[in-house]
């Protein structure tokens, strides 16, 4: 059966350590990440953390899947299955092979299988007011993941859902919660179109996460070229050599681009892209022959991105004349930030050398985000198992409740006891306490002999006190009386009915 649910919680996750043992039979987990820029794909072992599969499409760098986004609310839904649902879709297909592999080979054997994914938009999913289309995309995508595994003759166990930046927050906590990085009391989260901060005062909140706020998100440097691309590669100052070396990128990938078809790629489009394939360019720079000309444009992209960080450093956690703050820096193009020394000077200088930046990217932030998909699903599971037992109980008491009320109104005294306990204790006030089911339905034989009839409940409340137990409270009449029902306690049976424990009601004037 395959559940959804939008789930916003930053709890501290473990790390995960790799490598597959001996023969495993547990349950397994398949998570996805799918953002602007990269989606994500990870086969985890729950029961002990080990990452044991990962994949990953790189949706800016990679021609096979450039024209793909991982955000869910893309082109406002209308193409979900040409996105993320493509992506992972993809990466699910590169993964199961290997899994067929290892089931083979016996390294491991899968009683249970279920999907996590972190959408880029999911939140947007359940903002839509004036229709449904953001509920259609994502059932679509819930759809294309299900048809996949059901092409490798696999069932699904569950299915649940949270927004990308629940993920990134939890990966973040658990980043400044590991030895090594616990010195550093703010974390900058970086990625193609936003920057999100995470800080701590004292108990390791999370105070704010900027990248929901458009009015700070940083227009500059690799993350986020704005309408500079052809600025960039075929502007007053440039060369041409830049332009000639992303070509050459795209050649090598089986894409081949004229000036002109470039200068349109890159006039008022796929920017973002650009600053990917940027990125790329720049960490290898040897290899795309770049000149020093190039390496002083990328530097100076750098350095844009790193002094809008250092900006909001200054706002959300100011460091002092002559004092050097260490920060964390997570995403995967502080790759590009820690390739060479000239970007990495040029981070330093956009933080203002007051800020000591600790660059956590690749196999490292691959296996924290693992990790926190691990604790998200289960934590999610939990609560879907407890919202799915409140459901049976409060359907149980319901039905008990009107079984009682039915079987008064049609004078069966018998009726009426039988949904109570068989030691039940019922307080009818001003008359007294009764203590099991005979003096129980000697009193509301009695009560019925007398004429009395017609009992309904008023504005009854239900309130749950855990999965097995509630109480009822409400006002009631009769034909010729009423009164306040202070406490029903409805206790769940073994059979999955539910029987009154305690009943203590009132007669009033």
């Amino acid at each position: 059966m395959l559940k959804t649910s939008s789930f916003k919680s930053f709890v501290i996750c473990m790390l995960l350590i790799i490598s597959p043992t001996s023969v495993q039979a547990a349950d397994y987990l398949f998570a996805f990440m799918g953002g602007n820029a990269r989606a994500d794909l990870w086969l985890v072992d729950r029961s002990t953390g080990q990452v044991l599969l990962t994949e990953t499409a790189d949706t800016k760098t990679v021609a096979e899947n450039i024209g793909h986004s991982g955000n869910i609310a893309f082109h406002h839904f209308s193409d979900t299955d040409q996105h993320a649902g493509w992506l992972a879709d993809h990466l699910i297909r590169q993964a199961l092979p290997k899994l067929q592999k290892m089931e083979k080979e016996e390294q491991l054997d899968v009683t249970s299988l279920s999907f996590f994914y972190a959408l880029a938009g999911l939140d947007a999913v359940y903002k839509q007011a004036d229709d449904n289309s953001g509920q259609l995309a994502l059932r679509s995508f819930e759809q294309t993941v299900e048809a996949t595994f059901q092409s490798d003759n696999r069932t699904l166990n569950a299915i649940y859902g949270v927004g990308d930046s629940a993920l990134i927050l939890r990966a973040i906590n658990t980043i400044t919660e590991t030895s090594a990085h616990k010195k550093a009391d703010v974390a900058v989260y970086a990625d193609t179109y936003s920057i999100g901060f995470w800080g701590s005062d004292a108990g390791l909140l999370i105070q704010e996460c900027f990248a929901e706020n458009s009015a700070k998100t940083p227009a500059g440097g690799f993350f986020q070229l704005g309408s500079n691309g052809r600025q960039i590669l075929f502007g007053e100052n440039a060369d041409g050599s830049l332009a000639e070396a992303v070509r050459r990128f795209w050649e090598k990938q089986g894409q081949h681009y004229t000036d002109t078809e470039l200068q349109q790629r890159y006039q008022n489009s796929n920017n973002n892209e650009l600053g990917g394939v940027l990125a790329e360019l720049g960490s290898n720079a040897a290899n795309w022959q770049l000149s020093e000309a190039d390496l002083s444009t990328l530097n100076e992209l750098v350095l844009a991105t790193t002094q809008d960080i250092g900006k909001m450093l200054s706002e959300i956690s100011p460091a002092a004349p002559g004092q050097k703050k260490p920060v964390i820096i997570i995403g995967f193009y502080a790759d590009t930030l820690s390739a060479t020394p000239e970007f990495y000077q040029a981070l330093t200088n956009g933080l203002t050398n007051r800020y000591d930046p600790i660059l956590i990217h690749g196999n490292e932030l691959s296996l924290v985000l693992a990790g926190a998909a691990v604790q998200t699903f289960n934590e999610v599971e939990t609560i879907m198992i407890q919202e799915k037992q409140r459901s049976v109980l409060l359907d149980a008491v319901k039905k008990a409740s009107t079984q009682w009320q039915e079987a008064f109104n049609r004078s069966d005294a018998a009726g009426c006891a039988a949904q109570y306990e068989t030691d039940a204790v019922m307080h009818a006030r001003p008359f007294g306490t009764y203590t099991g089911t005979d003096e129980i339905h000697a009193f509301w034989l009695k009560l019925i002999d007398d004429g009395f009839a017609d009992v309904a409940y008023i504005n009854p409340k239900i309130e749950v006190l855990d999965e097995k137990s509630a109480i009822i409270r409400a006002g009631w009449t009769m034909n010729n009386a009423k009164g306040i029902i202070h406490k029903e306690l409805w206790v769940l049976q073994p059979d999955g009915t539910a029987k009154l424990r305690e009943d203590d009601f009132e007669v009033t004037p």
